[in-house]
């Protein structure tokens, strides 16, 4: 059940005044993300790794390296604990995958690279970024949703050589704006919520906001999905990014 307060006093005369930079208006309170204790990401570092044959993998040098040198990425990730990122060079594998995959082998075939060495030791602090290329559909095991219908990317974590490692899936579905958007996506949530399953950081909402985190999830990029404006093209990037959450503006109203 849901119980109904009174509504809210009714607002004052405007005085013309510049809106507060510190609080809400009429002492609303709006949602923050809060974190459930597990770590964030420093000194985050983003590996993409394409395969052979990719239309895409210049545009994943450029966004991946443009991410890290705009004011972008820093500006709300400070307020996290998150560090400045660093791109990595692309890695390109073969052969390439065609058809249909399921998540899992997705999971079982980096663990098998990250163990033998391929991408060099598991290191917490690296995403490893899987890009698949067209004409590939993902389907996520457990709830059996396929790619570039029900998700258009996606983070988790796995563990090789004893170590914790997050890793992201991003899809090409047909449009190099979705795409970027969607790297932008998994790239940041993964930063502040590395370890979803085994040690969760920045996923959960303020109690009183249960209902945008049944509706939208609760990682920080998440609640700014379904936004008419939910991503934009910085300076530095080149790209359109998604935009993220910021538990400093929410505070301001």
């Amino acid at each position: 059940d849901v119980t109904i307060g009174p509504p809210p006093p009714a607002a004052p005369a405007s005085g013309g005044g510049a809106p507060s930079d510190t609080t809400a208006p009429n002492g609303l309170k709006f949602p923050e993300v809060l974190s459930r204790g597990g770590p964030v990401i420093v000194t985050p570092v983003v590996l993409p790794i394409l395969f052979e044959g990719d239309k895409n993998l210049a545009h994943v040098k450029a966004l991946t390296e443009g991410l890290a040198r705009d004011p972008y990425w820093s500006s709300v990730a400070s307020e996290y604990g998150v560090g400045p990122m660093r791109a990595h060079a692309p890695v390109v594998m073969s052969p390439a995958p065609t058809g249909q995959i399921k998540s899992g082998d997705i999971e079982k075939w980096l663990k098998e690279k990250l163990t033998d060495g391929t991408f060099g030791a598991p290191d917490p602090s690296w995403l490893y970024a899987v890009y698949l290329p067209a004409g590939v559909q993902i389907v996520e095991e457990q709830s059996g949703g396929k790619s570039c219908d029900a998700f258009a990317g996606f983070h988790y974590e796995i563990e090789a050589r004893n170590v914790r490692v997050g890793y992201a899936v991003i899809p090409d579905c047909g449009d190099l704006a979705e795409l970027a958007v969607s790297a932008s996506h998994e790239y940041f949530e993964w930063a502040t919520d590395p370890f979803p399953d085994s040690k969760p950081a920045y996923n959960k909402l303020t109690p009183e906001h249960w209902a945008w985190e049944a509706t939208m999830a609760g990682e920080l990029s998440d609640l700014c999905d379904f936004m008419d404006h939910d991503h934009f093209v910085p300076a530095g990037v080149g790209y359109p990014v998604q935009r993220q959450w910021s538990n400093k503006l929410s505070r301001a109203g």
